[in-house]
């Protein structure tokens, strides 16, 4: 797989892990009516973070949805397909992540033009450098020179 499929699945499975310990803190600090109404709610455990090694196949979470207080419910927001399910029932993708996706890649640059760019840069960078530098070096000349 490549490099940034690789980072993209851990930068994933950070903001599932994130976005779970939110709603355990949301639950947490919600108001209990009644000890009637009150439910236990388990911590969903982390989401392993994906290395090259690693394939994400493992991180199958969802987040339950604990009920809170008058009977309201935090909805679930967290749902991620198994990768041998996804196969089978091929959904499409929600409208959200297409607009992600196109806005990737809109902005989307290749690797060797950033290079050059940021090569053609330095060398910018460096002629302006040795410009400066050498009208200081006139200004010096002209300023410090006896008659």
């Amino acid at each position: 797989m490549s490099q940034r499929l690789d980072e993209l699945r851990r930068q994933r499975a950070l903001v599932q892990e994130h976005l779970a310990w939110l709603d355990r803190e949301i639950a947490a600090a919600a108001p209990q009516k009644s000890a009637v109404s009150t439910t236990t709610i388990s911590p969903a455990a982390p989401a392993p973070i994906v290395t090259k090694a690693e394939p994400l196949a493992s991180t199958s979470a969802a987040v339950s949805s604990p009920s809170v207080g008058s009977g309201a419910s935090i909805p679930s927001v967290l749902s991620v397909p198994s990768p041998t399910s996804a196969g089978a029932t091929a959904a499409a993708p929600p409208p959200g992540e297409l607009a992600v996706e196109k806005l990737l890649e809109e902005y989307r640059v290749a690797p060797d033009a950033v290079r050059q760019d940021v090569r053609k840069g330095c060398f910018l960078y460096f002629a302006a450098a040795c410009a400066l530098f050498a009208l200081v070096v006139v200004v010096l000349f002209f300023a410090l020179r006896t008659r």
